[in-house]
């Protein structure tokens, strides 16, 4: 039984799985939705790890590898890892899982590397292509060069059989992601050339098993590094729908529209900010108070959102001032602290007879 578990094709289960799962979290996570059903938009796409050129070129290197996890319906999801599947359950016991999962991440990053090159700049590109191009191409290299005629025409069966799911995709363009004959055709040059490379090495002539751990390892990492930068972009996508449209804080008539403007965005710091202002001029100064405090508590907001802007500054100078007002004297330096031990030039002219950054 322990012999059998160890020969079945475990790697190509779990890479599917693996492919299933991702694209599970994007659901849960989707800032915005495609066209078709259960189906990602191409924010979506790009905040997962989706291949965006622009953001490679910036430095995001680690979306040439987490692109191949990343895709934009469930019909591209279906198509490749049925092609997995397929090409995986034959292929695997012939190299080993290790060099299986070694080619599918050589093959994606080949792929999107090709993409990279070859396509517009505008366009987020998604989807395992590469890396089940690579094993399929990897396949047929090696069913040719050594496969005795029976086992080799079943293989080579096998893999055509594999080739029309992952080929779907290509037909149909029913994708959110931008889905390219580049990403195939990087991903299956780097199969070929790994199955010429690599053909002795599977038929037990020279043993490099160390080699393929490694290049999983390296794909794993790369992976989970991907999914930690997406992670924050997640975190800065969901906050930033929190925010109220710029047209309903501008204008003249914005402190009118302040209590509408919290109710429908309570947490943006902004249209608290706003309506603690509108307050303000009514005098009520336990409603400003309240406002204030409730903007300064998103942190997170105000930390990933705004902290290239003066609004928290503005909203501690406002809250101290408030609380000087309402003889919360102790309140207000505690509030004031921040400010009072950044530079000097922050601190407003105001506080110093108030001794609210000096002693008790």
């Amino acid at each position: 039984m322990q012999r059998r578990w160890a020969q079945g094709p475990i790697v190509t289960l779990v890479l599917a799985f693996a492919l299933t799962a991702a694209f599970a979290l994007e659901l849960a996570f989707a800032v915005d939705a495609g066209t078709g059903p259960l189906s990602l938009g191409s924010r979506t796409l790009l905040i997962a790890g989706g291949m965006f050129p622009p953001l490679v070129h910036d430095g995001d290197w680690w979306r040439l590898g987490t692109a191949t996890f990343v895709h934009g319906d469930v019909f591209q999801l279906a198509a490749y890892a049925s092609a997995l599947l397929i090409a995986g359950l034959a292929l695997e016991r012939r190299i080993g899982g290790a060099w299986l999962a070694a080619l599918f991440f050589l093959g994606g990053a080949a792929g999107n590397a090709c993409a990279l090159v070859a396509n517009a700049d505008n366009a987020v590109e998604v989807g395992a292509a590469g890396g089940v191009m690579a094993i399929l191409g990897a396949g047929v290299v090696a069913a040719l060069a050594g496969e005795p005629a029976a086992s080799r025409r079943k293989l080579l069966y096998a893999l055509g059989c594999a080739f029309v799911p992952a080929a779907v995709p290509l037909i149909s363009h029913a994708s959110a992601g931008h889905v390219d004959f580049a990403g195939h055709i990087g991903g299956a040059a780097m199969g070929v050339a790994a199955g010429a490379l690599l053909t002795p090495v599977w038929r037990g002539r020279v043993r490099l098993r160390a080699l393929a751990i490694a290049m999983c390892v390296a794909g794993i990492g790369v992976a989970v590094y991907g999914g930690l930068a997406s992670r924050h972009a997640y975190l800065v996508a969901s906050l930033m729908r929190d925010l109220a449209p710029s047209s309903l804080l501008a204008g003249s008539d914005a402190a009118e529209r302040s209590e509408e403007a919290v109710r429908a965005y309570p947490r943006d710091p902004r249209a608290r900010f706003i309506r603690a202002l509108a307050l303000l001029d009514r005098q009520d100064l336990p409603g400003a108070e309240r406002e204030l405090r409730a903007a300064l508590a998103e942190r997170d907001i105000l930390r990933l959102l705004f902290a290239q802007t003066p609004l928290e500054r503005e909203i501690r100078v406002g809250l101290v001032s408030v609380l000087v007002d309402e003889k919360k004297l102790d309140d207000a330096r505690a509030v004031a602290e921040p400010i009072c031990n950044g530079p000097a030039a922050n601190v407003p002219e105001g506080w110093t007879p108030l001794h609210v950054c000096g002693p008790k």
